[in-house]
């Protein structure tokens, strides 16, 4: 009966994506294609940003609700000596890669806000950029130069 259920709720969802889709496409003819066309891409945007500070601000709640079981940041502590080491080189990756997931998260919304379509703007397409490829190579070797200097330094 469960699975019954499951599959009416599905078979529903499918058919009002189906009827949405008409009258997305009706309405379309009735107000014009680049009129419905530019609201859907403003209202894109917007909503992204939206879910980009939703997103975020989940992220750091969850973060701080969970520290409590995390080792090193509630009343759990390492079992030796070698563990509190291995927890600061834990420590320092994650502040790492933490500012770079908040920033790439930022900038990947801010920009599909920033650069959606607009009406009298071409897109510019770049088959590969060299340059860009080899300064980002540049930034995670530093990053885990750094990172595997800490965990040599901790092993000794």
């Amino acid at each position: 009966m469960t699975a019954l259920i499951i599959l009416l709720i599905l078979f529903l969802l499918v058919v009002i994506v189906i009827q949405i889709s008409k009258v997305t496409e009706l309405s379309g003819r009735i107000r014009g294609e680049e009129i419905v066309e530019q609201q859907a891409n403003n209202s894109t945007a917007f909503w992204l940003l939206i879910f980009m500070i939703v997103f975020l601000s989940a992220t750091v709640i969850s973060a701080v609700y969970y520290k409590d079981v995390m080792l090193g940041y509630g009343p759990l502590t390492a079992a030796s000596a070698h563990g509190v080491l291995l927890d600061s080189v834990f420590n320092t990756t994650l502040i790492f890669t933490g500012i770079v997931f908040v920033i790439t998260h930022i900038l990947l919304f801010w920009y599909t806000y920033k650069y959606r379509k607009r009406k009298g703007r071409k897109a510019l397409f770049f088959s590969h950029d060299e340059y860009s490829r080899i300064r980002m190579d540049r930034y995670s070797c530093a990053s885990n130069d750094f990172l595997s200097c800490k965990r040599i330094g901790s092993v000794e």
